[in-house]
């Protein structure tokens, strides 16, 4: 296992406030990242995101809030029925920094295994390009 996090930056054109509902609000949540989510935004509350796959089928991804203030969201990560990469397993956080009148985030996932290093890497890429439309057009 490479113990270095796997790290992303996006910057978004729209307050901190905003962007960071993106992250704890199920219905903005599924609006850039999982196809349905159950969310408990505070510590030990349970995260829990289904992923329907175009071809049919359904990737369940659980973990657990660890942290969550104004300006950072920590959760854990894993999926169901994951030999590697077990609900819980790995960690993920988010830093949210004010940019002029934007935000910047930051994504740091720690303790993957080295083989969901790239399909991660490849998938918090899409998914924050993602955010970073839909939030700046923050309704």
């Amino acid at each position: 296992m490479n113990d270095a996090p796997l790290r992303h930056e996006v910057r978004i054109d729209a307050p901190l406030e905003i962007v960071r509902r993106y992250f704890t609000d199920p219905a903005r949540l599924v609006q850039w990242w999982p196809s349905e989510a159950e969310l408990d935004p505070r510590p030990k509350g349970a995260l829990l995101l289904r992923f329907h796959r175009p071809a049919g089928g359904t990737d369940i991804a659980r973990g657990e809030f660890v942290e969550l203030s104004p300006r950072r969201i920590v959760f854990t990560w894993g999926f169901e029925g994951s030999m590697d990469l077990a609900p819980g397993a790995s960690r993920v956080e988010i830093t949210l920094s004010r940019d002029g009148t934007g935000t910047l985030v930051r994504l740091e996932h720690h303790g993957l295994p080295d083989a969901q290093r790239g399909p991660h890497d490849q998938g918090w890429a899409m998914f924050l390009g993602r955010l970073r439309e839909v939030a700046s057009l923050r309704p």
